[in-house]
């Protein structure tokens, strides 16, 4: 499940016109990823630790994806990060667009909730062109159009202090994966009426998105 830059290039029928400007964009990792970077220069993960001798429970912080693009030097006005749901099916097509974060930060793990916007979900396209129809996209001028997909990931970092060998520190889990969220009592309440809270904001959403698909 990789994430992607795309990068707003002109308009056209009043669509953005967004082109594929960063195949991979690090989102976990202790030294590139752009999450981390984040909770670092706000002072959440100061936060954090600041918390961890009163209260052994997490850490909650939330932002708009717009915080976390700026924090990595991409303009948040002409930028969106998109999660490719499914880079390796074949025929298929599934992207979705990061619009907002939830973190809870533990000592040696981070659970994460991210509210998505689908752009395009199981698009049938000809088999081997997978990857070039990803290259440019015609999409809806409102980011929040639509409603909101809800996924869960998590990272193995916190407040605590990494071992000598950082290279696993605030990384995917097993295997690379951004999957197999256990969730405590403390997170699954917060995440859980947050994500309720959202379905009923975006419930009354008049139309879907204007996405257009341009690729045969």
């Amino acid at each position: 499940m990789p994430f992607r830059l795309y990068r707003k290039t002109g308009e056209e029928d009043a669509l953005d016109v967004v082109e594929l400007a960063k195949p991979w964009i690090t989102f976990g990792g202790y030294e590139n990823g752009i999450l981390l970077k984040h909770l670092e220069r706000r002072g959440i993960l100061d936060a954090a630790r600041s918390q961890a001798p009163d209260n052994g429970g997490a850490h909650f912080a939330s932002f708009p994806v717009e915080d976390l693009l700026e924090g990595g030097g991409y303009d948040p006005a002409t930028h969106r990060l998109v999660i490719d749901l499914k880079p390796n099916t074949k025929s298929n097509v599934s992207l979705l667009e990061v619009r907002e974060l939830w973190v809870a930060i533990n000592e040696i793990w981070t659970p994460i909730m991210l509210r998505t916007h689908p752009l395009f979900i199981d698009q049938r396209v000809k088999g081997g062109r997978e990857w070039e129809c990803k290259q440019r996209l015609l999409l809806d001028p409102d980011r929040d159009a639509g409603y909101p997909v809800h996924d869960i990931i998590y990272l193995r970092g916190g407040y605590g202090e990494p071992d000598e060998d950082k290279r696993g520190w605030w990384a995917p889990s097993r295997l690379g994966q951004y999957s197999a969220v256990l969730l405590f009592a403390d997170v699954a309440e917060r995440f859980s009426k947050t994500m309720l809270e959202n379905l009923r904001k975006y419930a009354s959403a008049p139309e879907p998105p204007r996405h257009r698909w341009i690729c045969g």
